[in-house]
């Protein structure tokens, strides 16, 4: 229970009744005081920390005015620290910090807090240590290296006894680990939604390995889940939202307690910035009129940091904050006063800011200053992948316009020239105003003269710089499928002349078998035909196939001399084609690239006319080109500028000349590594029916077949272009 104090109680009764601060009667005072002097009598007083120099142990003796109470204590890790807690107890040492420093132990730091005090001895090492009560008010802390028990135990039988969860009286959830030696090392940290705790060189039993769901408990806690890592063992608390976390021990328990964080107006606060978070540990402060450097005194014994404040802060301040983190509190403190801080490790600088500003000015200039005056130092700086040209120009600032790829020896010389006789100023680069670099091309090195801390700091870029650029090879497929198909259907129905065998029952043609467009002889003598005047035959139904692949011819019947001829004509033709192009090229990252096949037609030109007139050969290209620029990213996925391009000739367009055929994709596409992209497509499809008729005739049914010609043709084509861009970290090309 904590204790008012006697200003508390004098400001509690203004409270009550304003404006009688000068009337308030000694008899008044003496009663406030009363209760408060009785009470901190009834405390327990820590009057003495002693380093016992004769035991064979580190050992140290806390001596008490009555006795002892039970401390309580736990470990820290990241720095190593033991902490002990002394309820009921004041701070009676006189001192806040103890600068023991032998064995194990590097200090000891006292902090008085409401009714307990703290001491927090900081520690070399891990170590093993033991809490005895000796004769008399005094404790002894034992302390051994980690891994040697304070009392010869064996580190190796540690283990859990216990791990046990309930719920708080004001919800908060609490972990309970129970240990079988309480100078058990116990670190504790927080990753996100958990609180991870580690026990060092402890086993846990294979009936505590277990997860535990508690959300039923109303907490802020989920799940706990204990696990055997190694020699240590690990305990994983889940949160189920936002928490804050605090962790003691009390001789074997160790105790892990996850709460609610604390209302709006105690939680963290971003500072005017609206960026940075305070989250130091928690502190009330409430003073009247007290001294600044008093207060920064306060704040260094409750951190435990170093605060060293200039002659130059003076003043005084009233403040009353409850429940601020102590970093928050201190920079509420240095705007109020017009103060500054500049941090270091465990440093802190409290200084008026423009004084801290001069001298930051003057360090600077100082700086400066040595840096004009400093020696140059001359160093040849070999390039292994890098270009020397555009390491010049970036170390003098002219980046931007060289080849990445190369160029001109004579051109990268003069622009080299160029760079060294302006790097007077070296606007934007990363040499000094003194500083020059000159590149040698042949040996691809560069020459830097500068001082050594911007060499050496020019030397950290170019490790940076310096790599080999990572390489892609793409390849494309480019697949062209057509399948045609077209049926043809014809007839010739006519009179064609002839003559009766009566010998042989009948009717022979003159001149040979029967069929569409024969010479037939039409005069007849005794001994048989003669070779008289040939004549053609008559179709009185003339629609044949333009180029038929086959034909039926039949005799139907004769009128008179004349023979009544039928002949059907039918062309049918199916087609498959599959044309497929694979180019492919090899790339450094953002490196342009291009890979060109085929083939240059020749053609005449013809320029003047009549007898100016000159004829000349040109050519024309019908080429498959693929120029791609890929660029690698973080995740290693692929961005790809490409432009394909597939020509070839085409005849068949006006006949007798030669037109090209050109298929083109221009894109810009995101690709996963080794995966292979459709990056465009075209599909055709042509159908076409016709039909050739004698008007009438060719539209009875049946017999209307026999004056008609009908054609039908399907055709498909279709275009697909694949794109697969694979990374090569270990170029291996003969696998391709």
């Amino acid at each position: 229970m904590r204790v008012m104090t006697a200003i508390e109680r004098v400001r509690a009764y203004l409270r009550r009744r304003p404006g009688q601060i000068g009337t308030l009667p000694c008899w008044f005072v003496v009663a406030m005081l009363l209760p408060t002097t009785s009470a901190y009598a009834a405390l327990n007083g820590l009057t003495s920390v002693k380093l016992n120099e004769a035991a064979t142990a580190t050992e140290l003796l806390f001596e008490f005015t009555a006795e002892p109470p039970v401390a309580r204590s736990f470990m820290l890790e990241r720095p190593n620290r033991l902490v002990l807690d002394f309820p009921g107890t004041l701070n009676n040492v006189g001192q806040s910090y103890l600068p023991y420093a032998i064995g194990l132990i590097g200090g000891v730091q006292l902090v008085e807090g409401g009714d307990r005090t703290r001491a927090v001895i900081s520690l070399t090492g891990p170590v093993s240590y033991e809490t005895l009560r000796r004769g008399g008010n005094v404790i002894a802390l034992t302390l051994a290296p980690f891994g040697k028990a304070a009392t010869g135990s064996a580190p190796s039988a540690r283990s859990i006894e216990n791990i046990d969860f309930r719920r708080g009286d004001k919800g908060q959830g609490l972990v309970e680990i129970r240990l079988t030696d309480p100078q058990t090392i116990v670190d504790v940290n927080r990753t996100g939604e958990q609180v991870v705790v580690e026990v060092r060189e402890t086993k846990v039993p294979e009936r505590l390995e277990r997860l535990l769901d508690v959300i039923d408990f109303a907490t802020p806690v989920r799940t706990v889940d204990a696990m055997l890592r190694g020699n240590d063992t690990r305990i994983v608390i889940t949160s189920a939202g936002d928490y804050v976390q605090s962790a003691y021990q009390t001789n074997e328990l160790f105790t892990v307690e996850i709460a609610e964080p604390p209302p709006p107006d105690k939680a963290e606060i971003p500072s005017a910035e609206g960026e940075k978070e305070y989250t130091g540990e928690r502190l009330s402060l409430n003073f009247q009129n007290i001294e600044t450097r008093a207060i920064l005194q306060i704040i260094a014994d409750f951190t435990g940091l170093n605060i060293v404040v200039s002659d130059t802060v003076t003043g005084n301040l009233t403040l009353r904050l409850k429940q601020v983190p102590w970093d928050h509190a201190l920079d509420i403190i240095l705007k109020t006063q017009g103060l500054a801080m500049r941090r270091k490790d465990n440093v802190i600088l409290v200084a008026p800011s423009e004084e801290i500003a001069a001298r930051e000015k003057l360090e600077l200039e100082s700086k400066q200053q040595i840096q004009e005056l400093a020696p140059l130092v001359t160093e040849i700086i070999r390039l292994r992948y890098a270009s020397a040209g555009d390491i010049e120009k970036l170390l003098s600032g002219n980046a931007g316009g060289g080849d990445a790829a190369g160029g001109d020896a004579a051109a990268a010389g003069e622009a080299a020239a160029t760079a060294t006789a302006d790097t007077a100023a070296n606007t934007g680069g990363l040499l000094s105003a003194r500083g020059t670099a000159k590149a040698d091309e042949r040996t691809n090195s560069i020459l830097i003269q500068d001082t050594e801390d911007r060499l050496n700091q020019i030397k950290a870029v170019l490790d940076q710089l310096d790599i080999p650029i990572r390489q892609v090879m793409i390849e494309s497929r480019i697949v062209i499928a057509s399948d045609t198909f077209s049926k043809d259907l014809g007839v010739q129905f006519g009179l064609g002349y002839d003559h009766y065998d009566p010998t042989t029952n009948f009717f022979t043609a003159a001149g040979g078998s029967v069929g569409a467009g024969r010479t037939w002889n039409p005069v007849e003598t005794a001994a048989g035909f003669n070779s008289g005047t040939a004549g053609q035959e008559q179709f009185l139904v003339d629609l044949p196939v333009a180029a038929a692949t086959s034909g039926i011819g039949l005799a139907i019947g004769s009128v008179g001399k004349y023979l009544l001829r039928l002949e059907l004509t039918a062309a049918q033709i199916d087609g498959r084609s599959e044309t497929v192009a694979s180019p492919r090229v090899v790339t450094a990252d953002r490196a342009p690239a291009k890979i060109s096949q085929g083939i240059e037609i020749p053609y005449q030109s013809v320029e003047g006319t009549g007898a100016n007139a000159t004829v000349s050969i040109e050519f024309k290209e019908a080429v498959l080109e693929l120029n791609v620029t890929p660029q690698i990213t973080p995740d290693n996925r692929v961005i790809m500028e490409i432009a394909l391009k597939k020509q070839d000739p085409d005849d068949t367009t006006i006949p007798g000349q030669i037109a090209i055929a050109t298929r083109e994709i221009t894109s810009t596409v995101l690709v996963d590594n080794d995966e292979t992209l459709v990056l465009g497509g075209v599909y055709e499809r042509s159908l076409s029916h016709a039909v050739n008729k004698v008007p009438f005739f060719g539209d009875l049914p049946v017999v209307g077949n026999l004056f008609k010609r009908t054609a039908q043709s399907d055709s498909k084509n279709e275009l697909l272009v694949f794109i697969t861009p694979e990374i090569i970290d270990k170029i291996d090309l003969a696998r391709k």
